[in-house]
């Protein structure tokens, strides 16, 4: 269960960053991608493997900063990692 959950949010969250990474207008996926970092490691990181827990507090802390109105970051980084958590 908690396996599938993972790969599930892995998928949503990379299927996001892809989009936010081909858009001009970053803020919306911004703002989502923040959403779902944060469901994964502020509220459900008990039960998420410790290479998704990285991933999710690097795009947490990423995204953070886009939401206190610094500069969007970069995000595709991360992309090959999501990757590695999807195909295990």
């Amino acid at each position: 269960m908690q396996n599938k959950y993972e790969k599930e949010k892995a998928k949503e969250l990379l299927k996001l960053i892809e989009e936010y990474t081909k858009n001009q207008n970053k803020i919306q996926k911004n703002q989502e991608i923040h959403k779902l970092s944060d469901e994964l490691y502020n509220k459900n990181r008990a039960i998420l493997s410790q290479p998704m827990i990285d991933v999710s507090l690097a795009v947490f802390s990423f995204t953070e900063a886009g939401m206190s109105g610094g500069p969007l970051q970069p995000l595709d980084e991360f992309i090959p990692d999501l990757k590695m958590i999807i195909e295990e």
